[in-house]
C-alpha cells in the first residue's frame, strides 16, 4: 500500500515538471534510495534528483551537511518519511521553501513485534557507529541511555553490547586501559557469543596496555576455535 501511495504522490507532485523551461530540470531532494529512484523514473529528464542517503549508508543514521540542509531548503520538491525515520531530514524540512511531501502521511503503520511486546528499539548501529567514529560524547550518551533503560529491564545482552561499543571507542581513541576494561566485561560474560565480536578489541587493548595475560587468553581462545573449525 505504501508503495502505491508513494508512486501516486510522486506522479502528482512531478506531473507539471514537463513544462519547465529549466535545462537542468527542477530540483528534487529525496530522503533515501527507493524514493529517489521513483522520483527519477517518474520525472525523467525534467528533474534533477539528489538522494540524501549515500550508497551503503544506513538511512536512519545519516547526518546532513550544511550544503544538504541548504539543498532541502531551496529544492522545488522534497520527499521524506516522518515517524522518526530520519530525524535530521524531518528537522530540515521544516524550513523548506518548496513543496514537501511526507510519504507516510495519512498512512496507518502496523505495530512491530517490539511495539506489541513492549520491548523498546535499541540503537545498536547508532552506538557502535559513534564508537567507530570516535564520537565520545555521543557514543557514551547512547550507551548510557540504552544500558540504564535495558539494564533496569534485566536485559544484560544490551548492557554487554554497550561495553563492546565502549571498547571500540576507546581503542580508536588510544585509551587502551579503558578499552581493555570494557572488552573484559564482554569477553568474560560471553552473552550470546559476543566473545567473537570483542576478542580483537581485547587483544589490541591488552597488548597496548601491557596486560600480557589477557593477550595470551585472547590468543588461546582464537587458537582453540581455529582447531575446531579449520579453514584449510
Amino acid at each position: 500500500m505504501v508503495r502505491i501511495v508513494l508512486a501516486l504522490a510522486l506522479a502528482a507532485a512531478l506531473a507539471g515538471c514537463g513544462s519547465s523551461g529549466h535545462s537542468h530540470g527542477r530540483s528534487v531532494v529525496a530522503a533515501f534510495y527507493p524514493v529517489a529512484w521513483a522520483a527519477q523514473q517518474i520525472g525523467g529528464r525534467t528533474v534533477h534528483v539528489h538522494n540524501l542517503t549515500p550508497a551503503g549508508a544506513e538511512p536512519h543514521d545519516i547526518e546532513l551537511t550544511p550544503k544538504e540542509v541548504a539543498e532541502i531548503q531551496s529544492a522545488k520538491f522534497v520527499f521524506y518519511l516522518s515517524h522518526d525515520f530520519q530525524p535530521s531530514v524531518a528537522d530540515a524540512v521544516r524550513d523548506a521553501r518548496g513543496t514537501t511531501f511526507d510519504v507516510l502521511q495519512r498512512q496507518t503503520l502496523s505495530a512491530g513485534v517490539g511495539d506489541e511486546s513492549g520491548n523498546t528499539r535499541v540503537g545498536y548501529s547508532a552506538m557502535t557507529l559513534a564508537g567507530f567514529r570516535g564520537q565520545e560524547q555521543l557514543a557514551n550518551q547512547l550507551i548510557s541511555a540504552a544500558s540504564s533503560e535495558e539494564g533496569a529491564r534485566g536485559r544484560g545482552r544490551i548492557v554487554t553490547f554497550g561495553s563492546y561499543a565502549k571498547a571500540v571507542l576507546y581503542n580508536g581513541l588510544a585509551r587502551y586501559e579503558a578499552a581493555c576494561a570494557a572488552a573484559r566485561e564482554v569477553f568474560d560474560y560471553d552473552i550470546l557469543g559476543y566473545q567473537t565480536l570483542v576478542v580483537g578489541e581485547l587483544a589490541e587493548a591488552a597488548l597496548h596496555s601491557d596486560d600480557l595475560p589477557r593477550v595470551q587468553q585472547a590468543a588461546e581462545w582464537l587458537a582453540e576455535r581455529v582447531k575446531a573449525t579449520p579453514t584449510a
